[in-house]
């Protein structure tokens, strides 16, 4: 107790005045200023516990995870029982997302102080992470009443009523938590979140601007503003909150996603180039909650993108897995058929339903029983009544939590279970993680690996995944012959469609068209459209405006005022319903492909309209669509081995008008045999590969 150590200087200092002196630092949020004495006291005492502990505690709230398990387990080796370090060693493994083992450590600190509130709270959280909401909330109920006005249990509670669907409880649970804590950070935060649940987006803004006054230096809150203003559209807004949060923590996996994401879409290629090299850094590092969807419209490798998929589906291991079905509970009747099922957010007007429809109109009811799940909106559109149509059971999910959703799944015995969203805008991989069916698999809306060991299959071709790619995926490889693209036959198209110069389009001249979205058009990409423009008098590129509001066009004009195109040389168009979405292609003679993401559904809609596509494919799944419809479609002609020859023939094409109007008729004459529209044909060939990959037939 009366120990001294020896400084550099030559002098002695009582070992508790250090470590005192080392808590107050840490106390006042000085960590860099603590942490060099607790090192001190450890290089006299290297078995002293609060040192060992303490610097644990630091190098966690520093992010350094491992680090700090690794000094928090070295205290813990002389006072195992210690309640305190039991708890801090167990908000490291719901940060590292170990929630089983964080849950063992709260346990523990609660065998020695049952009514810690640290440990209840803690032990809520990791409940929480597993996806166990009933007990998470008990754990957060418990840890109030063991310490009315906790604000960070009066805040999880809050997340986990949310979580649930009950917002309004929600709400009243954060405010009572404000009441006693009316600046706490987290709980402003929390209050932002649900006000944004709720639909007030105003209210939400105004709590998140409030926990920043408290809390100025939180990254995470700056990068949830920054999500909200997003959604809203504010672009400016959103990157200036994603800005800030990067400046507090340089390698914020989800500002810098998004920020990048967005930065893309602008385009605004310098920023963009600058996040991009921050993102791989950050991949290098393990970082988590870098979205593996706006990794594939970088410059990446296919292994690479598998890296970051499997460190985004980290955040899911801890759900803990139904139990399989047995083969009493295997629901027989008269009914052998294999129960197949979809899961998606896009059973509306959006290019998934319209892509599938026809697949499902044609799915054999003679030996699959078809369900759906839907967690999207219902626009009550007419491709929303055709799809709800398809299926033997559509079941409307839209605000049921993961658990609920899962555990529907499973009581409805489904055999496989697909997923059609993966790592895009409002999908659900935590529905999987709870594995409700035995055989899972991804298709269509994702391209590229899911990086968890939930999903067992990948629907794809030879083209997409040639062979010798296998290792890049964590999925086994379904590959269907012709295309992994369904296409329906049945879609409509506007009648009435409105002239050339309603577009603003010439009468005359060469008409080159991408409405891909503009995230996926690059600085490379587009220097390479110049050139061919340049080199073709008197044409035009047909583009999608990103947003009306956005300073995105104006930007890409003087990008290519910059190059040397007159931008009023670029045409651009706002988004329209599907039928007159599809009339323009009338008007375009050729569409020009993107890299790294290619076209996917707009490579087969200009197709189906008449317009050839010319693609250049990459390494990855993302790049290599384009490629794989027009294999499909039998026209191998305008896929591109390399730059040059993708310039070569967009400019040979728009010099020679015969030999572009021969394309188009052979176009015409394929789109009535080839395998990318024959949807009877696709259907047979998927039904074929589930039903083999399915084990188990006598269930």
């Amino acid at each position: 107790m009366n120990q001294t150590i020896r400084l550099d200087d030559g002098s002695e200092v009582p070992l508790q005045q250090l470590l005192d002196q080392a808590l107050q630092l840490h106390q006042a949020g000085r960590l860099d200023d603590a942490k060099p004495i607790y090192e001190t006291v450890l290089q006299a005492v290297p078995d002293q516990f609060h040192a060992l502990h303490f610097l644990g505690v630091v190098h966690h709230q520093q992010g350094e995870h491992q680090h700090a398990e690794q000094l928090i387990l070295q205290a813990l080796a002389s006072k195992p029982g210690d309640a305190d370090a039991l708890c801090n060693l167990g908000a490291v493994y719901n940060a590292m997302q170990k929630s089983a083992e964080a849950a063992k450590r709260f346990q523990a600190a609660l065998t020695t102080e049952p009514a810690l509130p640290a440990a209840l709270n803690g032990l809520g959280s990791a409940r929480f992470r597993q996806g166990r909401f009933e007990e998470a909330q008990a754990q957060f109920e418990q840890a109030l009443r063991a310490s009315p006005g906790y604000p960070e249990a009066g805040t999880n509670l809050s997340m986990v009523l949310q979580a649930k669907g009950d917002l309004e409880s929600a709400e009243q649970a954060v405010r009572d938590a404000l009441q006693a804590a009316t600046d706490h950070p987290g709980c402003l935060a929390q209050l932002g979140s649900v006000l944004a649940a709720k639909g007030d987006r105003r209210e939400a803004v105004s709590a998140y601007q409030e926990s920043l006054k408290t809390a100025p230096d939180n990254a995470d809150i700056w990068y949830n503003l920054g999500l909200l203003l997003d959604d809203a559209r504010m672009a400016g807004e959103a990157l200036n909150c994603y800005d800030r949060a990067m400046q507090i923590e340089p390698l914020h996996g989800g500002a810098v996603s998004a920020a990048l994401f967005l930065r893309r879409a602008l385009f605004d290629w310098d920023g963009a180039e600058k996040l991009s090299q921050r993102y791989f850094q950050a991949l290098e590092q393990g970082v988590g909650g870098l979205t593996p969807f706006s990794f594939t419209l970088e410059n990446s490798s296919a292994e690479q993108q598998k890296r970051c998929a499997e460190l985004w589906a980290r955040q899911f291991s801890g759900i803990e897995k139904f139990p399989p079905v047995e083969k009493s509970e295997k629901i027989q009747a008269d009914d052998e058929r294999l129960t197949l099922a979809y899961v998606s957010a896009d059973f509306y007007q959006h290019p998934t339903a319209y892509l599938m429809a026809g697949l499902f109109a044609a799915h054999d009811r003679s030996k699959f029983r078809l369900l759906a799940y839907s967690n999207g909106p219902d626009d009550n559109s007419a491709i929303r009544r055709r799809v709800m149509d398809a299926f033997d059971e559509f079941v409307d999910v839209s605000g049921w939590t993961s658990a609920k959703i899962a555990e529907k799944i499973r009581d409805d015995r489904v055999d496989i279970l697909v997923d059609l969203k993966g790592y895009t805008l409002d999908s659900n991989p935590e529905v999987f993680a709870y594995r409700p069916a035995p055989v899972q698999v991804s298709f269509l809306g994702y391209p590229g690996t899911m990086g968890a060991g939930f999903i067992d299959y990948i629907i794809a071709d030879d083209f997409v995944i040639p062979e010798g790619s296998d290792s890049t995926f964590s999925e086994k490889i379904i590959r269907l012959p012709g295309s992994y693209q369904v296409n329906d036959r049945e879609r409509e198209t506007a009648t009435d469609t409105p002239g050339r110069t309603d577009f603003g389009l010439p009468d005359k001249g060469m008409v080159y068209c991408c409405f891909n979205a503009s995230q996926k058009i690059t600085r490379e990409t587009f220097a390479r459209w110049v050139e061919i423009l340049n080199a073709v008098p008197d044409s035009v590129l047909w583009l999608l405006d990103p947003d009306p509001n956005w300073p995105a066009k104006n930007h890409l004009r003087s990008c290519a005022k910059e190059m040397g195109l007159p931008p009023e040389r670029l045409i651009f168009t706002e988004k329209d319903e599907q039928k007159q979405y599809l009339a323009r292609y009338l008007h375009a003679d050729l569409f020009l492909d993107t890299l790294p993401y290619n076209a996917h559904t707009t490579a087969s809609d200009a197709l189906w309209m008449g317009c050839p596509v010319l693609t250049l494919p990459g390494e990855t799944f993302a790049s290599r669509v384009a490629g794989s419809i027009l294999t499909a479609a039998e026209l191998p002609e305008l896929i591109m081995n390399s730059e040059k020859e993708y310039r070569e023939m967009a400019i040979h094409l728009g010099q020679n008008k015969d030999d572009l109007a021969e394309l188009k008729k052979k176009l015409a004459r394929k789109r009535e045999t080839c395998a990318l529209f024959d949807t009877g044909k696709f259907t047979r060939d998927i039904e074929k590969a589930l039903l083999d990959i399915f084990p188990g037939r006598d269930l």
